[in-house]
């Protein structure tokens, strides 16, 4: 039974409608007792009815959500439409759709006959070491004075904005070695919030060193360096931000021999390694 089980059964009504044809007759005898069965997994009585109707539906129908997914929402929409304009018009209708490109709220329009609302263009978000340069030249041009109101101009808040002009300041053996056009404000954090653990100095010098060795790397594979030094050690050190947390994991090789295995003692110096010359830096 738990392998039907993706997002939540109440939510996934063809899922619940295999499931529940699967136990039928051997689990439980009705829908009303599938429910009570399923109960754990937040199922209705009402979800159960819903996803046997919707699995019911012409193949052409379900086959336009193949991409999108069929949610507990789209089905009471689909089974809504059902009820209006009947079955057999559903289904030529259905048959008429390109599914390409398109979303399940669309998706529902084009089945109700009417022409999909127009999509809103989605904003262009400035990357922080972009943000950096607008502000600077806005300064530069007098097109603002401020941080507060280049944030509420530009709408990019002003604690994303304090981060990309705390980037700019760094030195540039560090920012050198990011793409400007793949370093997410997420990203932006999570040096920042490396730089006031570790500290700059140590920062500064894992950054000269990855700059001296050639090959491409990901942002996170550059941010993790940058924490833990050379990534050619037996200890691996990755780096997570999480809201307001900024976790660092040391990983082992412990496959080999046990005198690989790490003790108390040595994970406390390694800790303190890490978190050595910390510092704090102003905006």
């Amino acid at each position: 039974m738990e392998r039907y089980i993706g997002k939540p059964l109440a939510r996934n009504p063809l899922a619940l409608a295999s499931l529940y044809k699967d136990g039928l007759g051997r689990h439980w005898k009705n829908q009303t007792e599938a429910a009570k069965s399923l109960s754990r997994f937040g199922v209705k009585r009402e979800h159960v009815n819903r996803a046997m109707r919707i699995a019911s539906m012409p193949a052409d129908v379900l086959l336009l959500f193949t991409e999108t997914g069929l949610i507990d929402r789209t089905a009471r929409e689909l089974i809504r439409l059902e009820r209006s304009v009947g079955r057999a018009t559903l289904e030529l209708r259905a048959q008429s759709i390109s599914k390409k490109g398109r979303s399940w709220c669309e998706l529902v329009e084009l089945l109700e006959g009417k022409s999909p609302t127009p999509r809103k263009p989605a904003p262009q978000v400035a990357l922080p070491f972009v943000r950096a340069s607008l502000y600077e030249e806005g300064v530069a041009s007098k097109e603002w004075s401020t941080m507060t109101e280049a944030a509420k101009r530009q709408g990019w808040g002003t604690r994303h904005l304090q981060n990309a002009t705390a980037l700019a300041k760094l030195p540039p053996v560090i920012t050198g070695l990011f793409d400007p056009d793949q370093f997410s404000s997420r990203n932006a954090e999570t040096l920042l919030a490396l730089i006031r653990s570790v500290g700059l100095s140590k920062i500064t010098r894992h950054a000269k060193l990855l700059s001296e060795q050639p090959g491409r790397r990901s942002t996170t594979k550059i941010l993790e360096y940058l924490a833990g030094g050379s990534d050619d050690a037996d200890c691996k050190l990755s780096v997570r931000r999480t809201s307001k947390d900024l976790t660092f994991s040391f990983t082992f090789d412990a496959t080999h021999t046990r005198r690989k295995l790490i003790d108390v003692e040595q994970l406390r110096a390694l800790a303190a390694s890490a978190l050595a010359n910390s510092v704090e830096i102003t905006d």
